[in-house]
């Protein structure tokens, strides 16, 4: 019994011999091709990175020097192989591996070659969460947190436009208003979510003081002092600007109710500020402008003021703080009325 060379190439079967008149003679066979040699592995043509659309695949044959190509055949994950002719699409997403083999003429098996195809058509989800819902007086720090089932998160960007390469990213709100964040995928994917912030307090504000009611005053031969308790002014003071602030006071001058007459000027005083108590806040405590009586119908009075000072104050008056001057030399009988005006002036440093 003969067998076939195992070089792959052409061949002949050469015989020779001697016949039973001893003569010589020799033979051989007509050429015979002899292929033990597998193909080249084909090659995968595709992106390897991820996509956000579907991909094509496409499939170059492997080589073979012997008895030539005859087919090649793919296979997607653990499917059934199959006869490449033409391009085909992948379309689902996630990952998909799709593995090729050329096969010659003698049935020889090139190596099995793979390519991972991954499309990521899902958009990211991003949530964000604020370290507070209460008033506060300080910056509300957003925290970003960004997932993604296929290609995973790429990067986040934050409301100014810079970008944060994780899936996870923080972001100061110094001021009220509505932030936007964008996550974007590996494939390109990507998701905007905002967020409304509406409970940031950096602003400054007070509150004017309650004054009691005076008595009813009977004119007698000399000059007589009526007086009134004045609550405390509560300053409410928020702000991050360098600017300075006044709290000031003053009142129209006493006017006879139903006459076009006037008590004199300097008739309604105010006395010193007593203190300034912090209620809340960490700051500096404003300072008294108000040290002294002053009066309040000649012209506006400082009461107090300060530089930033991040806190809420209140600023207290002595017993009896509202004095007005009766003097039965120039008072006529009857009900004067006067407005009290308080404000709070800013000014850049």
């Amino acid at each position: 019994m003969l067998t076939t060379p195992p070089e792959s190439g052409n061949h002949y079967l050469h015989i020779r011999g001697t016949s039973i008149l001893e003569e010589s003679f020799s033979e051989h066979s007509n050429l015979f091709k002899v292929d033990t040699t597998n193909p080249t592995s084909p090659t995968i043509n595709s992106p390897t990175t991820w996509q956000n659309s579907n991909v094509s695949v496409t499939i170059s044959d492997g080589s073979d020097s012997h008895s030539g190509v005859d087919r090649t055949e793919y296979r997607i994950d653990n499917g059934l192989w199959t006869v490449y002719n033409n391009t085909f699409s992948i379309s689902e997403s996630g990952e998909t591996i799709i593995y090729a083999q050329t096969i010659d003429n003698a049935g020889n098996i090139s190596e099995t070659v793979s390519q991972t195809i991954k499309i990521d058509k899902v958009n990211p989800e991003l949530s964000i969460t604020p370290n507070t819902t209460s008033t506060t007086h300080e910056d509300v720090v957003l925290t970003a947190e960004a997932t993604d089932e296929h290609s995973g998160v790429k990067r986040i960007q934050l409301p100014n436009n810079d970008w944060v390469e994780d899936d996870t990213a923080r972001f100061n709100a110094i001021e009220n208003g509505t932030y936007s964040f964008v996550v974007e995928d590996n494939a390109g994917n990507t998701t905007t979510e905002s967020i409304t912030i509406d409970n940031i307090d950096k602003t400054i504000s007070f509150e004017k003081p309650i004054i009691d009611d005076f008595s009813d005053v009977t004119l007698g031969e000399d000059i007589q002092t009526v007086t009134a308790n004045v609550s405390p002014v509560v300053i409410k003071d928020w702000t991050e600007s360098a600017f300075n602030w006044n709290v000031r006071v003053s009142a129209s001058q006493l006017k006879l109710v139903g006459e076009s007459y006037y008590l004199p000027e300097g008739s309604m005083r105010l006395k010193a500020v007593s203190d300034i108590n912090r209620v809340e806040g960490s700051g500096d405590v404003p300072g008294i402008k108000l040290d002294s009586t002053q009066s309040l119908d000649d012209g506006a009075v400082l009461v107090a003021g300060g530089i930033v000072n991040r806190g809420e104050f209140n600023v207290v008056f002595p017993n009896n703080a509202l004095e007005i001057l009766v003097d039965p030399t120039t008072a006529k009988p009857g009900k004067y009325e006067s407005t009290i005006t308080w404000d709070i002036v800013l000014a850049p440093m």
